[in-house]
């Protein structure tokens, strides 16, 4: 049996080792290899600058899942996102949820406990080899139709979607300058978002690429009441 052929029986690998070694390029051209053997592949990452893409020429994850060929997918990952969501689904009063993911101990808690990034990350990973990661979190691609502040860092988003027509959904600390959201859930922009759907009618955004910023709508003031009218009318 060739190594090849033993990593492709495994579910789980792990690439490691010191900066600038090429675990990204190993990681990159074992899963391409593995996928073209006819599995399912997720390459997951937890560099917060991203490098994976690249090297498979497609466009950042940005949290969400990113095709990346058949049967070949990305997804970078910060930990602390995996430890919010355990967070999340534990403990089930939302006033509380809040204040404990706004506290300054839990954040200094999950970025700094030894052994805390990996743990996190090793369990995703474990999530995903069972199967119980990703079905409830779908992607999307839609156009942000309107963003209103809610409490002191989300926004709540009415969004138009080809499949599933206009959504409600909530961006959790959207406006936080550090969030991964952050500048990817503005009034007309384009972006593919990756949604989770609980138990009531809004959905929570848990992950965004930008797909087209329409950078061009603002810079002129009658291409800005025209896209202002535009997003107006699909909100009726």
């Amino acid at each position: 049996m060739t190594l090849l052929e033993s990593l492709a029986q495994r579910d789980l690998i792990v690439v490691t080792g010191k900066g600038g070694v090429g675990k990204s390029t190993i990681a990159a051209a074992v899963g391409r290899m593995i996928a073209d053997r006819g599995r399912r592949v997720l390459l997951l990452e937890c560099d917060p600058r991203e490098s994976l893409y690249r090297m498979l020429d497609v466009p950042p994850s940005g949290g969400g899942y990113v095709t990346a060929g058949p049967r070949l997918f990305v997804q970078n990952l910060r930990p602390r996102d995996v430890v919010d969501r355990l967070v999340r689904e534990r403990v089930k009063i939302p006033l509380v949820t809040e204040r404990v993911l706004d506290s300054q101990v839990y954040r200094h808690f999950v970025d700094g406990a030894p052994g805390m990034a990996e743990s996190a990350l090793l369990g995703h990973a474990l999530e995903v080899v069972l199967g119980r990661a990703g079905h409830d979190a779908p992607e999307v691609d839609a156009v942000v139709l309107r963003g209103i502040r809610f409490g002191e860092a989300d926004t709540v988003l009415s969004i138009l979607t080809p499949d599933h027509g206009r959504l409600s959904a909530i961006g959790k600390g959207a406006r936080r300058p550090r969030s991964r959201l952050a500048g990817r859930l503005h009034p007309g922009v384009c972006s593919r978002m990756t949604l989770h759907r609980g138990r009531g009618d809004m959905a929570t955004v848990r992950g965004a690429m930008v797909l087209e910023a329409h950078a061009g709508l603002w810079e002129r003031g009658h291409r800005l009441r025209a896209a202002g009218c535009v997003l107006e009318s699909a909100l009726r």
